[in-house]
């Protein structure tokens, strides 16, 4: 007779696709969990609205809510990032390894958001930090900031302009922002321009680190040709969300740029 607990753990196995844990995560990708975000949640309830842009006003405003200067210094989250900031500050002094990339495997997986917090634990560390809006189909920074969007990134890249024509304050954040410029067609050509390399010269010039936020790697071409670029990258999951096949599927997706790979930010993880 077939015991129900043989049964119980069967249907687990079978039905159970997405990483819980942080075990899990560096046992079925064989990389590091660098840091472990809690859920950041200011604004309680969701409120009815009328329209669809009073919806993502609200959500803007929701994202904007999760900035770590909401929150106090003692808190998780604050912590978590703080330790990020510290290592990557470390490597970025001891190495010279100053343009780091964050990318999730799909959309929602909160690069936007992290690299901002990690931005603003960077300066609080006393480091000229820089937020580079990469992603340039969704420049949800920007929207949630309400920062210009132009000249931008893609307006430097067209236009050869100097990066601190482009560059935006945050008075909400305080940190500097490129955002993401105007939609170009095929973005991702622009990461092979002459022009990028400039700009990127110039970042390294200027910022004790560079946190670029890309476009998901299943989704997009973009981070395969951004991984030669960059000095590092941080791949984000969310909490229970994306099956390990899928992270196991963009890691690939690098290549031989899997080397550069600092670890997994493991987001939006429940106080449970």
């Amino acid at each position: 007779m077939i015991s129900l607990s043989w049964l119980s753990d069967l249907w687990r196995s079978i039905t159970k696709t997405t990483v819980v844990s942080p075990e899990e995560i560096e046992a079925a990708l064989h990389l590091p969990v660098v840091a472990i975000i809690p859920h950041l949640e200011r604004r309680q309830g969701r409120d009815t609205h009328p329209s669809p842009r009073a919806r993502r006003i609200d959500l803007e405003g929701r994202w904007a809510s999760r900035l770590l200067h909401h929150f106090p210094d003692t808190s998780p989250a604050t912590l978590a990032y703080e330790s990020l900031a510290k290592e990557i500050l470390d490597r970025s002094r001891a190495r010279r390894q100053k343009i780091w990339m964050l990318a999730g495997s799909v959309s929602g997986e909160g690069a936007s958001l992290s690299c901002m917090n990690l931005a603003i634990m960077a300066q609080k560390r006393g480091a000229k930090a820089l937020v580079v809006e990469a992603h340039t189909r969704s420049p949800r920074i920007s929207r949630a900031l309400s920062l210009e969007l132009e000249p931008g990134l893609t307006g430097c890249l067209q236009r050869s302009l100097n990066l601190s024509m482009a560059v935006r304050d945050s008075e909400m954040a305080g940190v500097r922002v490129l955002p993401a410029g105007n939609i170009v067609a095929y973005p991702e050509m622009q990461w092979t321009t002459p022009a990028f390399h400039r700009l990127l010269a110039e970042m390294r010039s200027l910022y004790d680190v560079v946190l670029m936020e890309a476009p998901p790697v299943l989704l997009y071409p973009d981070v395969p040709i951004l991984a030669d670029k960059v000095d590092g990258i941080i791949l984000l999951n969310q909490f229970g969300r994306t099956p390990p096949e899928r992270v196991r599927k963009a890691i690939e997706k690098l290549g031989e740029r899997q080397d550069i790979l600092l670890g997994v930010l493991l987001n939006d993880v429940p106080a449970r």
